[in-house]
């Protein structure tokens, strides 16, 4: 997987001044969980909670498993659920266009909330879950198209993303810049299950990174909902630091976009930048 290089990001990234902004939602519980993945397939829901299941088992409450676990006030699927929520993630930030929530170029493709408790936690069967919504105003959204190569599921955009914050950090006869905020990375294409991860630069973490993954799903039934499940314990978003006009990220970190795809396929992320 490559990306088009060029030296600057308005050569290779549609622009958008007008109506750029970030949804992010967040589930107020520790026992739940939200994705972006099919909304519309019950067998990929299913195995997202098949593929958790097997992850964190309830069996590690009792002493002899992997792991005994302590917190246990609610029952056998109490603290397994506190970890799955973990794994997955209560809160998701996606770029809303003026039309709606952008969750990707599938009509297909939807909010997932993910209840990991048997019983729907404490309170018992039928209990809520409340969610927060928020949306904030920002300045600039990109669209940056990926070429991908076969062979190669994880590549580095590290310096692409660094393209669109300069670029956005410019001051112009009608605007400032964005000098300090943050910026959004989001996966549109989902029907093999891109996602965006980030985590170190050095040249083997892609490849470490996806073969963790797929020794989790392992006894997922399909490919197909392996790499669906995959997505779903990494993530479609990342968001990021900006800081005096640049990404600001540790001096061992880069930002990856993943998918395993055939190869010839060109996929996109929408970058946004929100700040002063």
């Amino acid at each position: 997987m490559t990306t088009k290089k060029n030296n600057a990001a308005t050569q290779n990234a549609k622009s958008s001044d007008s109506g750029a902004s970030l949804l992010n939602v967040l589930v107020k519980h520790t026992s739940a969980s939200l994705t972006v993945n099919d909304a519309n397939d019950e067998r990929v829901s299913l195995a997202i909670e098949s593929a958790l299941n097997a992850l964190v088992p309830e069996s590690w409450n009792y002493p002899g498993g992997a792991v005994t676990f302590r917190h246990t006030d609610e029952g056998d699927d109490d603290m397994p659920a506190h970890v799955k929520s973990t794994l997955v993630g209560a809160s998701l930030t996606v770029p809303v266009d003026l039309v709606g929530a952008s969750v990707g170029e599938a009509p297909t493709r939807g909010f997932l909330l993910c209840e990991h408790r048997s019983g729907g936690g404490f309170g018992g069967s039928g209990a809520t879950r409340d969610a927060v919504v928020t949306r904030v105003r920002c300045r600039k959204s990109y669209q940056v198209a990926l070429a991908i190569d076969a062979g190669k599921e994880c590549v580095d955009v590290t310096e692409r993303l660094r393209d669109v914050v300069r670029e956005a950090s410019r001051t112009t006869d009608s605007e400032s810049g964005v000098a300090n905020g943050l910026v959004n990375v989001f996966v549109r294409h989902g029907s093999s299950g891109a996602f965006v991860v980030v985590g170190s630069s050095r040249p083997t973490f892609g490849t470490s990174f996806v073969n963790a993954l797929d020794d989790a799903v392992r006894e997922t039934e399909s490919s197909h909902l392996r790499e669906k499940v995959k997505a779903s314990l990494a993530s479609a978003s990342a968001t990021l630091p900006v800081s005096h006009g640049a990404l600001a990220l540790g001096d061992d970190q880069a930002v990856f976009f993943c998918e395993r795809g055939t190869g010839g396929e060109t996929r996109e992320i929408v970058v946004t930048v929100c700040g002063d």
